[in-house]
């Protein structure tokens, strides 16, 4: 049974006959009915599932000669092959499918769609979009590619799965771009998400230093949706655990004053330090909104030359060398930081 000519915005339903559990032969991929009201048509096809689906054409991806078509959610494509194929190990290894194989004559017609289960519709046209897939209407330029930052989200999902390189560099390039506050929908934890559902290692560190910087009201976000597993969520979180011990550590504990050789006023020198330290320093490790790293409040007070922690300058001197060189307490947060990345990495999968 031939399928019939239908227009652009037509309801295609899709529907299983009971039985599905023997093997499905080309037949079972056939049309069986077509039912018209108007003029409105619905064509009727068997697929190996067992839901029924009513699908439309899309208006703006509908090539007339194109040769593969594509369901997404509710919406029916008709693109070229080689706009997959040529950018796309995955779908090229499936084109390359002899045409007696059962797979292989999905997406050949309309009454056969390849269906692309659990793919978002944004996602999917965002990438057609930048693979130059979309039908313009008559009189209409081709307009320069400006994906939000959802499409390009979208765009590094699907780039990543169906292994196309090209894609995948343009959406972390671009997102690269995106500022990490005023942007609903990008920010440190959304990046630290993506970086590990779709393998970006050179965000892996970077990132996990930008979450440690996430003031109490910004860990309220709905960016913890783009967490592929809620124990990635949680092992930022005790991340941040063990930093915020790190410094409260640090805070509570001055370093020990150490007496410069040319210093006239010893105790005078160790008073102030200590409450320089409680009255000003300290507060900077555990600022709420802007707290500083162990190695930032180091640079920070080296920086100093003893105007803000009420040394002298050789009691100034001796302090700060003994913090750079006889402890570890003043990088420990690099080495927390990498230790996680280390783990991250042995269990994740990235890619350059």
């Amino acid at each position: 049974m031939s399928s019939p000519a239908l227009s652009a915005g037509t309801l295609v339903h899709m529907t299983q006959v009971q039985g599905s559990n023997s093997r499905s032969t080309s037949s079972d991929l056939a049309m069986i009915a077509t039912v018209g009201k108007g003029n409105t048509e619905a064509v009727t096809i068997k697929l190996r599932t067992e839901m029924t689906m009513t699908m439309t054409r899309s208006s703006r991806f509908w090539v007339p000669d194109g040769n593969l078509f594509i369901g997404v959610g509710k919406t029916l494509y008709r693109l070229y092959t080689g706009t997959f194929a040529n950018h796309s190990t995955v779908f090229s290894g499936m084109f390359e499918l002899p045409a007696g194989v059962s797979h292989r004559t999905e997406g050949t017609s309309e009454a056969s769609p390849l269906y692309l289960w659990g793919i978002d519709v944004i996602a999917f046209e965002a990438l057609i979009d930048y693979l130059g897939g979309a039908v313009l209407p008559d009189g209409e330029s081709q307009q320069p590619f400006s994906p939000s930052t959802r499409q390009l989200v979208g765009i590094l999902q699907l780039a990543t799965m169906w292994d196309m390189t090209r894609a995948r560099f343009f959406a972390i390039e671009k997102l690269e771009a995106v500022p990490l506050s005023g942007d609903p929908e990008w920010g440190p934890i959304a990046k630290i998400a993506c970086c590990l559902a779709y393998g970006v290692e050179p965000w892996l560190v970077p990132a996990l230093k930008l979450v440690l910087g996430l003031g109490p009201r910004e860990w309220d976000s709905e960016h913890f949706a783009y967490f592929k597993a809620p124990t990635d969520a949680m092992r930022i979180f005790v991340l941040w655990l063990r930093i915020d011990r790190h410094r409260k550590a640090l805070a509570w504990s001055p370093p020990r004053h150490i007496q410069g050789a040319s210093c006239n006023s010893p105790t005078q020198c160790g008073s102030r330090w200590t409450a320089t330290w409680y009255q000003a320093l300290a507060s900077k490790l555990l600022h709420p909104d802007a707290a500083m790293s162990d190695h930032e409040l180091l640079s920070f007070i080296c920086d100093d030359m003893g105007r803000r922690s009420g040394l002298c300058y050789s009691c100034h001197f001796q302090v700060t060398f003994a913090m750079k060189h006889d402890s570890t307490d003043w990088s420990k947060e690099d080495v927390i930081i990498q230790s996680v990345a280390d783990q991250f990495r042995r269990d994740y999968a990235f890619y350059a």
